[in-house]
C-alpha cells in the first residue's frame, strides 16, 4: 500500500510555468529577505533639520554673547558692563587697577543689569567710599536708542537713594573715543577739560584717581566752582553746565542727571 502512494507521489511534476510564478510571489513577499531601502528624502530631512538646529543655536548664542550697549561705572574703581539685547550682563571689564580689585569681589555676570548695579552699590567697598563722600557716576552707552533709554530709566530708579551718585547717558561715538584711551566716557570727559587747562595733563595721570579727586583737580586749575561731572540735581534730563566752563568743547554731550547730596 505504501508503495502504491510514494509511486502516486512521485508521478506528479509541477509545471515550469507554476513554479516561476510561486517563486516571483514568495520573493515579492518576503522581499527576498532584504531590508527595505528607504527613500532618499527620508534620509535628507533628519539631515537638514540637524543643520537648522545647529544654526539656530549659533544665531542664539551670537545674540546672548554680543553687547548691544554699555554701561560705565566711575567711583575710582572704573568698570564697563556689557549688556545683551536680554537685559543681562555678558562682559565685565575692569578700566584701572582699582576697577581690577573691585572686579574680583563682584558675581555679576550674567544676571540682570539693574540687579549688577544693586551689588555693585552694596558692595562694602563702594558704601565705604559713598559715605566718605566720593562720586559716583553711572554712564550709559547709548548704541540701541530704545534699549537704552529703558536702562538709563532703571538706574536712577536704582540709584535714587544714594547720595553723590550721578547718571547720564552718552553716544557710543563719544564712549568710543573714551575707550581708545582706555578711560571711561567720564574720565574723558575730565580729561578734555584738564588739558584745555594744563597740556601736560594724560590719561595716565586721571585713570586711578578718585572721581572727587578729579573734580578737585579741575576746580584748582579752572577756578570753577563745579567740575566735569557736576550736574542739576532737579531734573531727571539737564544737560552739562557749559556757561561756567570755560574749557567745555562743542563736541560736549548733555547729560540727564540724577545726583544727589552736592551743590
Amino acid at each position: 500500500m505504501n508503495d502504491k502512494i510514494k509511486a502516486a507521489f512521485n508521478s506528479i511534476r509541477a509545471d515550469e510555468g507554476i513554479k516561476s510564478s510561486t517563486q516571483a510571489f514568495i520573493a515579492q513577499k518576503t522581499r527576498n529577505y532584504t531590508a527595505r531601502k528607504a527613500p532618499k528624502y527620508q534620509k535628507i530631512i533628519p539631515a537638514a533639520a540637524a543643520v537648522c538646529l545647529v544654526f539656530a543655536l549659533f544665531i542664539g548664542l551670537k545674540l546672548y554673547f554680543t553687547p548691544t550697549t554699555h554701561i560705565n561705572i566711575d567711583i575710582n574703581p572704573s568698570l564697563d558692563l556689557g549688556i545683551n539685547c536680554f537685559d543681562k550682563v555678558i562682559s565685565v571689564s575692569a578700566l584701572n587697577d582699582d576697577g581690577k580689585k573691585l572686579m574680583e569681589t563682584l558675581d555679576i555676570k550674567y544676571v540682570s543689569y539693574d540687579d549688577a548695579i544693586r551689588r555693585i552699590l552694596e558692595n562694602k567697598s563702594v558704601e565705604a567710599m559713598l559715605s566718605e563722600n566720593e562720586l559716583m557716576t553711572v554712564t550709559v552707552i547709548e548704541t540701541n536708542n530704545a534699549q537704552s533709554a529703558n536702562i538709563l530709566s532703571a538706574v536712577k530708579d536704582c540709584t535714587n537713594d544714594y547720595n553723590n551718585v550721578h547718571c547720564h547717558s552718552a553716544s557710543s561715538a563719544e564712549a568710543s573715543a573714551a575707550h581708545e584711551l582706555g578711560l571711561s566716557y567720564e574720565r574723558y570727559l575730565a580729561y578734555l577739560e584738564l588739558r584745555a587747562v594744563d597740556p601736560n595733563i594724560t590719561p595716565e595721570k586721571i585713570r586711578n584717581m578718585t572721581m572727587r579727586e578729579i573734580r578737585e583737580l579741575s576746580d584748582q586749575l579752572t577756578g570753577n566752582n563745579c567740575g566735569s561731572i557736576e550736574h542739576d540735581d532737579h531734573n531727571n534730563s539737564s544737560h552739562h553746565d557749559s556757561s561756567n566752563d570755560t574749557s567745555s568743547t562743542s563736541s560736549e554731550p548733555g547729560h540727564h542727571g540724577n545726583g544727589h547730596g552736592h551743590g
